[in-house]
């Protein structure tokens, strides 16, 4: 929970303090069948894989014939990057016991009832040969990475109060199902 110090010369000089951290890695498929193989597993089985969100897109090579863009792609750019940089500037600072000041979110009760409906779901879809037993390690966290996005979803779109919204936990668990679904055909 150190301060970082970046000194670029083309974009000047960046200092980010107090600061959670997500990581967004991107690697040619080759690499990515590379690191599956090696070590007998141990990107599977240290858990590392199931809490990240796997994508593994098919290529558009020879298909991507020239669009013009749409008028209001940079609109709607501007208005997401701004909402990121006053997300990030609301970050509440680190003191000796942590993140001390920082309100816990929980679910609205109907939330919760949604989230647990998902939970036994994919619970149930573990077991089950042909649906998530391949990649079960995967599976197991999707509940905790679903409450994960719900509260993100929650305080990206600047709600007010603690309660996560049943609409976050639906949208969350989509986005999660798509995942494991990646996960499953990569």
């Amino acid at each position: 929970a150190q301060p970082i110090a970046i000194h670029r010369k083309t974009t000047g000089d960046i200092f980010i303090k107090d600061r959670r951290f997500t990581l967004n890695l991107m690697m040619q498929p080759l690499l990515l069948e590379q690191m599956l193989k090696k070590g007998d597993g141990i990107n599977r089985n240290s858990g590392f894989l199931a809490r990240t969100l796997l994508a593994y897109p098919t290529s558009t090579m020879g298909n991507r014939y020239y669009k013009e863009p749409f008028k209001n792609v940079t609109e709607h750019l501007d208005k997401f990057h701004r909402r990121i940089k006053t997300c990030l500037s609301n970050t509440q600072p680190v003191d000796k016991y942590g993140f001390g000041y920082i309100p816990t979110l929980t679910f609205s009760k109907i939330a919760k009832e949604a989230w647990v409906k998902y939970f036994n779901y994919i619970e149930t879809a573990i077991a089950n040969e042909y649906h998530w037993q391949s990649i079960h390690d995967l599976a197991s966290k999707a509940s905790e990475n679903i409450a994960r996005l719900a509260a993100l979803f929650h305080l990206f779109t600047g709600k007010q109060g603690t309660e996560i919204s049943t609409d976050h936990i639906e949208s969350a668990y989509q986005v999660i199902e798509w995942h494991l679904n990646e996960a499953k055909r990569i």
